[in-house]
């Protein structure tokens, strides 16, 4: 599946490098794009949207299912 997240609270380089960390670290996404300027993270991953979800909050984020 293919989830969009909104991240409002994401406001610099340094958030969305803490994202792409996580969601590399984590090995369970096939492909993942952060954009820092539109706020959202869309990821491509056999897992629920509530485990994507979880990932991108665990960094401290509040993402939105789109």
């Amino acid at each position: 599946m293919k989830y969009t997240f909104n991240v409002p609270d994401m406001s610099c380089g340094h958030c969305k490098m803490h994202i792409e960390e996580a969601l590399k670290n984590w090995g369970k996404a096939d492909s993942y794009s952060v954009d820092l300027d539109a706020k959202t993270v869309i990821v491509e991953s056999a897992e629920p949207d509530s485990a994507v979800k979880r990932i991108i909050e665990d960094e401290g984020y509040h993402p939105v299912l789109k």
